[in-house]
Order: structure tokens, then sequence, then C-alpha cells
């Protein structure tokens, strides 16, 4: 079974192969990721694990992943500058637009993969509102949810490792096994960074002024960060996903290829 690239494939092509494959859409965002990290830590890091699992998907079954996103929802990064950022009324209605689009060239099964924990809410209602509009199999999930249990098991959750937390000790493990040219020199530690951040993911979100990101525009202390950890954490996400898209590959197809609207067959 194949692997494609959205932006690779003729549009004869597209039309012959979206109905029995998955559609994969990464998404990530553009912000500051403190004084250490590049702006483009979330889009370069869901491209990759997109991109993995994909491939290792496509040996099983048919998948098209298409061009990550690289904006979300980063208001609460602009205070810090280096942000490009979209409101949660505009990412939702591109997320919507792109997921319409897919629909309307034949796919019937659409899975959003996020990078950026600003984009956590947009993702859900732009699920919810391609199911009504085009009766199509869709799900959404950011990457390190869909591997907590795995990432778990494997010791790489803690208290001492918040995930995904933003540009502390996960994220800059994991651009240390990605682009480990691209960091700086670490932040000195700062005893402020041990309160805690990831409490909203024990079940209420809470917030405060000022601390969405964390101080200085990081969550937790990124030295002791190591690439060993950044790979194994990697591999296990990957994994997850292509778990994910081989089992929603599986799930009977919601809509007909005969209700799909296309002007040109070739």
């Amino acid at each position: 079974m194949p692997f494609y690239r959205f932006s690779e494939l003729s549009r004869k092509e597209m039309v012959s192969v979206a109905h029995g494959s998955v559609f994969v859409l990464p998404i990530g965002a553009t912000e500051q990721h403190g004084p250490h990290l590049p702006t483009g830590v979330d889009a370069m890091v869901v491209t990759y694990i997109a991109e993995s699992a994909c491939q290792a998907a496509g040996e099983v079954t048919s998948v098209v992943v298409a061009p990550t996103l690289p904006f979300g929802n980063s208001h609460y990064h602009l205070e810090y500058g280096a942000a490009l950022s979209l409101t949660p009324e505009t990412l939702l209605h591109v997320r919507n637009d792109i997921l319409f689009s897919a629909a309307q060239s034949g796919f019937c099964k659409i899975f959003i993969l996020n990078g950026h924990g600003g984009n956590d809410e947009v993702i859900r209602l732009a699920v919810r509102e391609v199911v009504r509009r085009y009766e199509v199999t869709a799900a959404a999930v950011s990457y390190w949810t869909i591997a907590e249990s795995a990432l778990t098991d494997a010791g790489l959750i803690s208290s001492d490792w918040p995930v995904p937390g933003h540009a502390g000790r996960f994220e800059t493990s994991l651009m240390m096994a990605l682009r480990y040219d691209l960091i700086k020199q670490l932040p000195v530690a700062n005893a402020e960074h041990r309160r805690g951040f990831v409490d909203y993911f024990r079940g209420a979100f809470y917030q405060e002024p000022h601390t969405q990101v964390g101080v200085n525009g990081y969550t937790d202390d990124a030295n002791g960060a190591n690439d060993e950890y950044g790979e194994k954490a990697l591999s296990i996400i990957t994994r997850a996903v292509n778990n994910y898209i081989q089992g929603m590959a599986a799930v009977r197809a919601s809509r007909n290829r005969e209700s799909v609207q296309t002007k040109y067959e070739n």
C-alpha cells in the first residue's frame, strides 16, 4: 500500500486514490520558544512525526499527508514577540476550508495531527463541522495526547518532565534529536519553573494572567534535556500515530464514492 504527499500528486492521481486513503493534515504554530529554541518547533516536530508515521502506515494502507499548516492560535505568545498568530475564529475558518476541500476532493477519512496546544479546541470544532457537512469520518488529536499512555509506560512522563510543556525539557529534547544545530544556549534554571505547569492535564483547565507559557516564555527547566530522550519519545509517538492511522483506515468509509462531486474525472 502506498504513502503519498498531497503536494506531489497530479489531479488524476488524486481522484484515483482519495476515496481509499486516509487524509492526514499536520498543524503546528510559529511562535517563540524561549531564548534557546527556534520559532518553528511545533511545525518541525509535527511534520517529522506525520511524515514518519504516514510512511510506516503506507506499508499496510493508503495514506496521503498534506503540507503542514505552520500557523496556529498563538496570541498568548505575542507579549514575547516572535509569533505569527491566527485568532481562534480565523483558525477555525482556515481549518474548515482545508477539511472541506479535502472532502470535496474525495477523501472519506480525515485525520488532523496537532502539534500546538493552542489549537486543541479549534481542531475538535473543525472535525465536528466537516463530519456534519460532508458525512465523512474524521478525527483530531495532539501528538502528545495520542502517545501519553505509551510515554508514561516508558517512564518518559513525570513531574520533572512536563509533556508537552513549552520549550522545556520535553520539546528541547525533541529538537535535540531533530535539529540540534538550531538550539541556542540553554537558559539558567529558574526556581519558578518548578510550579508544575501540567496541572491542566489533570482535569480542569486553569490559567492566570501572564502565566500561559510559564516564566520568560518557557514552562519548565530545559536543562537536563537530551537527544536520547528525544529520539525515544519521537519513536514512541510515531508508532502511536501510525497505529491510529492504520486503525482509522480499517474503519468502513462512511460516504460512497458516487456522492463526491468532481468536475473532472481525469
